[in-house]
């Protein structure tokens, strides 16, 4: 019963995260690049990002299609694709079993730093990569925390140019003043 509720409260921890995570990819896709953009995921070692640490995976996107899931150094190969006019990405990599899985995710959000998708539907569950060599280490909390700050910094950034747009507008008002 004690394992019951510890799991209980581990998944409302990661609600929790994948809640906040969501606010954060709401405010911060305008910023985002589309899966189109390819330069941004081809090829690169994509780490994912989990609350623990018990195996390290790592995602890479061949510019030919293939899909490359290598956990703890094993290699898992399938395939990726994305669905023509849209933002959707289907995963298709085969289980220990052997049985080939697709997936359906919605991208999220794409940077040179990070690569989120959703899986497509009701679930809360997100697919967190990032830059191997920026999050090796972190979890997820952390991972959002870097995430929330980077955006922060683009706020103020966006702050400082309406303050110099405003004020260029005033002189050129006030100009025509006099």
């Amino acid at each position: 019963m004690e394992e019951l509720q510890i799991h209980s409260a581990s998944n409302s921890y990661l609600d929790d995260l994948y809640e906040e995570l969501g606010r954060i990819l709401a405010e911060i896709r305008p910023w985002s690049e589309d899966l189109y953009e390819s330069e941004y995921y081809f090829e690169k070692r994509w780490l994912e990002v989990r609350n623990s640490n018990e195996a390290i995976i790592l995602h890479i996107f061949r510019s030919d299609g293939e899909y490359l899931e290598s956990t703890n150094g094993n290699i898992l190969t399938g395939k990726w694709s994305i669905l023509e006019n849209s933002n959707t990405m289907i995963l298709e990599c085969p289980t220990i079993s052997g049985k080939a899985e697709k997936t359906l995710y919605d991208l999220s959000f794409l940077n040179k730093d990070f690569f989120i998708l959703k899986k497509h539907g009701t679930h809360k569950s997100f697919l967190v990569l990032g830059r191997d060599q920026l999050v090796s280490g972190m979890n997820l909390e952390e991972v959002i925390d870097l995430i929330s700050a980077q955006y922060s910094n683009n706020k103020s950034w966006i702050k400082v140019l309406f303050v110099i747009v405003l004020v260029v507008a005033l002189f050129f008002l006030f100009r025509d003043w006099t």
